[in-house]
């Protein structure tokens, strides 16, 4: 039933439109081609399709054109009614940008839809370029630019979208040809705006400056950024612009509106408003500063190198110290300015704060970094990071927590996927099969969410997963790892053997591609699953060897250093670092000693040794060769005449080592104290600075400008200076500088 002459308000405002379309207006293009439109879903009609600068309409033949209808001269010029038309300034989405596309599809503000299926993908390229060149018009300015006569614009809005939405609300249920809202009905968009306009904005802008643009252009569908912009209208736009947050009132239509994406050109304004941080480059530069200044001192560290903490250590099922790229399976969408500032990130969260495992977290912090500066991206993690640091404390918190912080926390929701994917509804097939097999669930649910399934989703569906993790914590994790399971549970089926499914389960979402379609099915399956078991009911045995606790021995930390901060690299400083006493790593080392700062005098370097002589403290001698030779001791030099006595110390002597890292190798190898003897440091202006006895492991000459290293009992090290051949190392070397650092 067609309600073409319906005397209801909606009727009318749709015999306008048809009207307006045989109206004498300018064609921009025109010609045959099929069509699928909402109302008649299941039918294919091949219709006449003419563009004008207001109207995209459908005829069942071929109608006049505008100069055939000049040249009649009857009294009652030939005018076809078409079947079907829509006002191009109602049109939110033009989708079939995208390489590939056999169709455009348009879309109105009261979600009818037309696939517009051509002879040639060229000829459906040509006919989107028209409509999306005029469409401009309309999206670059608040109100239509056409030009119109006083009595052509009175009668096209002689009923309004916002008059007739009262009526078609009502009639919904009544009249077949009447179309609700849908989806945008109870949206946040809806709540904030009198009348629904598309997001006019741009839709593909808004990348950062640590985003490789051709790679991330690889990744991103046209399509996809235009399904995202049409669910916010210009008027929530202008709100979220003016407004510093969202009320409480507004927060689960914001919640849920955002479910469905942004545009990349809206993601620095709507992802920082999900955190509760209004986009402040100010504020955020501050907040960044401070940390970095907690973190590394005033010596902000430019290069980093692998290994980096991503806090994934202390299990079974992961590496202790895995390479960055193998972590970040995006990483490649980043430059190298943006590698470095994901390293910073990584190595700043990990000096300022308790945090030991949080595997998501290099992946959030690459994901954001496509579209945020580095202070930007820590501004948001930040207060996501302290309600997961206080969900920590509740142990038997009911609901998912915010982010996964501990192993814990892991295995109760990985134990919480178990369970609710063997439920008929969700993804019981799959898992049933995949039992039968002989996997263990589990480990599979584990090894799934550990890093917030980025491992399994290509990029434009992690961001959707991503945008709304921001706003409703790790319980998003867990339902996109069902709706994934669920959409793949043809392909798990198809397994027939134990290492099949493994490897399926490992590129669980190859193949997903970045087209909308399939991100927002997967989105709907994902928040239309009502999940009946409660995080905090789990049990906190551990369910799996996958997650069984495992001691690390790699430890993430450096100093803090300041200016001047002397030559000794960020590599080698990190090296080391993990092997000072954990008691003395809340020190500061400062450089108290350089021949290139105080002048090349030993007395000088005892005098202000003697000024620090209850600090404990380090020393790098750096040969001509381009060795590092150095040492840890609990205690300062001083002026004796003998080895001091250990028992003088005010720190125990098996803290104290030695080291040396080669010319040629990046390895930093360490010699601990062995107690094989009491000859640990002796110091005078007749015989230098000795580290070691029963031969020395390290000495340095009155001059401060040739050195010695033998074999030393005291830490059971070789010669220090190493060369291509061990036994033909030589114990005697030549000093380029020589480094004196306290730890206060």
């Amino acid at each position: 039933m067609t309600c073409f002459y319906c005397l209801w308000p909606g009727g009318r405002a749709r015999r306008d439109l048809l009207e307006t379309a045989c109206q004498s207006q300018p064609i921009l293009r025109e010609g045959w081609l099929n069509i699928v439109s909402s109302r008649e879903p299941n039918k294919r009609r091949k219709v006449f399709a003419r563009l004008t600068p207001i109207v995209m309409a459908f005829y069942d033949q071929e109608p006049p054109s505008v100069k055939e209808a000049g040249e009649n001269t009857s009294a009652k010029p030939t005018r076809i009614r078409p079947r079907d038309a829509v006002r191009l300034r109602d049109l939110s989405q033009l989708l079939g940008r995208a390489e590939g596309r056999d169709h455009t599809r348009l879309v109105n503000t009261k979600c009818d839809s037309w696939e517009m299926y051509c002879e040639s993908p060229e000829e459906c390229r040509e006919w989107f370029h028209a409509i999306e060149k005029r469409l401009k018009h309309f999206r670059l300015a608040r109100r239509s630019t056409v030009r119109r006569s006083k009595d052509e614009s009175a009668d096209l809005d002689e009923t309004t979208p916002r008059e007739s939405d009262g009526c078609l609300r009502g009639l919904a249920k009544l009249l077949p040809c009447t179309v609700s809202s849908g989806a945008q009905e109870d949206s946040f968009s809806r709540r904030v705006s009198d009348e629904f306009q598309p997001y006019r904005g741009d839709r593909e802008g808004g990348l950062s400056g640590f985003a490789d643009m051709e790679r991330v252009g690889q990744v991103s569908d046209p399509d996809l950024q235009e399904v995202q912009a049409a669910h916010w209208s210009e008027q929530a736009v202008t709100y979220l612009r003016h407004n510093k947050g969202i009320s409480a009132e507004l927060a689960p239509d914001f919640s849920l509106t955002l479910r469905f994406g942004a545009p990349d050109g809206l993601k620095r304004l709507l992802w920082p408003l999900a955190v509760g941080r209004p986009p402040n480059l100010d504020d955020a530069n501050r907040f960044y500063a401070n940390v970095l200044a907690s973190a590394f001192g005033g010596s902000v560290p430019t290069e980093l190198h692998d290994p980096t903490p991503t806090f994934c250590q202390g299990i079974q099922g992961l590496d202790e110290a895995p390479p960055l790229d193998c972590v970040v399976k995006h990483m490649a969408l980043l430059t190298d300015a943006g590698v470095i500032a994901l390293r910073r990130l990584l190595w700043t969260k990990q000096l300022t704060s308790h945090i030991e495992f949080a595997p998501f977290l290099p992946n959030l912090f690459a994901t954001l970094l496509v579209f945020f500066n580095e202070a930007e991206v820590m501004w948001l993690v930040d207060p996501i990071l302290q309600d997961a640091e206080r969900d920590m404390c509740e142990a038997e918190k009911a609901q998912n927590p915010r982010m996964i912080l501990t192993r814990q926390m892991l295995n109760k929701q990985a134990k919480l996927l178990v369970r609710e994917g063997k439920r008929r509804v969700n993804a019981g097939e799959a898992f049933a099969h995949l039992e039968h097999l002989g996997l263990d669930m589990h480990a599979v649910a584990a090894e799934l969410l550990q890093d917030g399934l980025a491992h399994a989703l290509p990029f434009r569906a992690l961001c959707r997963l991503v945008g709304s993790f921001l706003c409703e914590g790790s319980e998003v994790i867990l339902r996109f790892a069902l709706a994934l399971l669920k959409l793949q549970t043809p392909a798990l089926l198809a397994c027939g053997s134990a290492t099949e499914a493994r490897e399926r389960l490992q590129n669980l979402g190859s193949g997903l591609g970045e087209s909308p379609e399939i991100i927002d099915s997967m989105t709907k399956a994902a928040f239309s699953m009502t999940l009946s078991q409660r995080f905090g009911k789990q049990s906190s045995v551990w369910g799996s060897d996958f997650l069984s606790p495992l001691d690390a021995n790699h430890i993430f930390c450096r100093p803090r250093l300041f200016e001047p901060r002397g030559k000794c690299p960020d590599e080698v400083w990190e090296a080391v670092w993990s092997w000072v006493p954990k008691g003395c790593r809340i020190l500061d080392p400062c450089l108290i000693y350089s021949p290139l700062l105080h002048g090349t005098s030993l007395h000088t370097c005892l005098e202000l040794a003697q000024k620090n002589a209850d600090c404990p403290m380090f020393f790098f001698i750096y040969t001509t060769t381009g060795h590092i030779l150095g040492g840890y001791s609990p205690q300062m030099w001083m002026k004796t005449h003998t080895y001091m006595k250990l028992a003088d110390l005010i720190r125990p002597p098996e803290d104290a080592f030695v080291f040396r890292r080669d010319q040629q190798e990046n390895a930093v190898e360490v010699f601990v104290w062995s107690g094989q003897n009491e000859l640990l440091l002796h110091a005078s202006e007749a015989s230098g600075l000795i580290f070691g006895g029963d031969q020395v492991a390290l000495s340095i000459g009155p001059c401060l400008g040739r050195g010695e290293t033998r074999p030393s009992k005291s830490f059971n090290s070789p010669v220090l200076l190493k060369s291509n051949h061990e036994e033909d190392s030589s114990g005697d070397f030549e000093v380029a500088t020589f480094e004196v650092f306290a730890l206060v």
